[in-house]
């Protein structure tokens, strides 16, 4: 096996001691590489990654889409946003979502819109866990779509404009 195999085969796992003897989380590095390229070349790299380690794969997807993507997000954004995802997941989302993460959800959607989420919330029965991570997911991956197809941007206040 070659010293590469070896070092790849050394990502695969949460946390691996680099050669200075820190720990690195592979997958969490892996995430920040592939969050600086441009969405076709990001999903390419993934669904190899997925191919050959589903586990892996999930454990960078994990890291690579974060809900605090949306704090960045402006309200009308945010609202773009909002009306692509479906009212069930958001409800569920908001379930474990960080106060400041739901305070935006909410922040872009109409008052009347808002008045019905909170009161629908306020009726939601006891959920698995893993539901409300599934719709949390399904959220995140609407948010990739939409910046694939450039009709939104997490970090508009870090972009350049000329």
């Amino acid at each position: 096996m070659t010293m590469a195999k070896k070092r790849l085969g050394a990502y695969s796992k949460e946390a691996s001691p680099n050669e200075g003897g820190e720990l690195v989380d592979g997958p969490a590095a892996v995430a920040k590489i592939l969050k600086a390229m441009d969405g076709a070349r990001q999903n390419r790299l993934l669904a190899a990654i997925k191919q050959r380690d589903p586990t892996l794969s999930n454990s960078i997807e994990g890291k690579l889409f974060s809900l605090n993507e949306l704090l960045d997000l402006p309200p009308a954004h945010m609202a773009i946003l909002v009306d692509a995802v479906e009212e069930r997941d958001i409800l569920l989302s908001m379930k474990t979502n960080p106060t400041k993460v739901t305070d935006q959800i909410l922040a872009g959607m109409t008052e009347r819109r808002r008045s019905q989420i909170m009161s629908d919330f306020a009726a939601l029965p006891q959920v698995r866990v893993s539901d409300v991570t599934n719709a949390q997911k399904r959220i995140l991956k609407t948010l990739q779509d939409l910046k694939q197809e450039g009709r939104l941007a997490t970090n508009p206040k870090k972009d350049f404009w000329v």
